[in-house]
C-alpha cells in the first residue's frame, strides 16, 4: 500500500466497495494495467492473492461469473441491440445487490444515481397520489383561476 499524489476529490467515483467485495481481477485476467485507483475511505484489512495463485485457482471461476453477467445483460430488453464488446464492458461495471423483503430500494423524490436490473424476485413500484376527488380538484383549480384574475 502506498500514499500517492492522486487527489480523490479530483477523480470520478465509479464504485463504492464494502466488506466482501473483490477488485483487481480484471487486470490479472487480461494482463493489463489497472483501470482505476483504489482509495481507502476507512482503515481496511485485505486478503490478497498473487497473480500466479489467482490464475491457477480463481481465474476460471471469475471468467464463468463474468460470462453469466454478460448472458444476463443480453436478455435485458434495454441492451438487446448492444454489441458483445459493449455488453462485456457493462458486465465489468455492474455488481450484484441483494435486498430483503420489505427493503425500500429508493423513495419517491430521491435523486437517481444508478439503474436497477431485476435479476430475480418481485418488487412493487408505488407513487404518492392525490386523494382528492375529481370535483374537489376541479373546484380547487377554479379557485386558483379566480385568485389570479384581476
Amino acid at each position: 500500500m502506498r500514499r500517492g499524489p492522486t487527489n480523490p476529490s479530483q477523480m470520478k467515483l465509479v464504485a463504492k466497495m464494502k466488506e466482501g467485495d473483490a477488485f483487481g481481477e480484471m487486470a490479472l485476467q487480461t494482463d493489463g494495467k489497472r483501470k482505476a485507483t483504489i482509495h481507502a475511505d476507512t482503515d481496511c484489512q485485505f486478503a490478497t492473492l498473487e497473480r500466479d495463485d489467482y490464475k491457477s485457482v480463481l481465474s476460471e471461476f471469475m471468467t464463468r461469473q463474468h460470462q453469466r453477467k454478460v448472458a444476463f445483460l443480453a436478455l435485458v430488453p434495454l441492451f438487446a441491440e448492444w454489441s458483445p464488446t459493449s455488453l462485456d464492458r457493462l458486465a465489468n461495471a455492474i455488481y450484484t445487490r441483494e435486498c430483503k423483503r420489505g427493503d425500500i430500494i429508493y423513495s419517491q423524490g430521491d435523486h437517481p444515481s444508478e439503474i436497477f436490473l431485476v435479476k430475480e424476485g418481485d418488487f412493487q413500484m408505488r407513487k404518492s397520489v392525490s386523494r382528492k376527488r375529481p370535483l374537489d380538484r376541479q373546484l380547487e383549480s377554479m379557485r386558483r383561476v379566480e385568485m389570479k384574475t384581476p
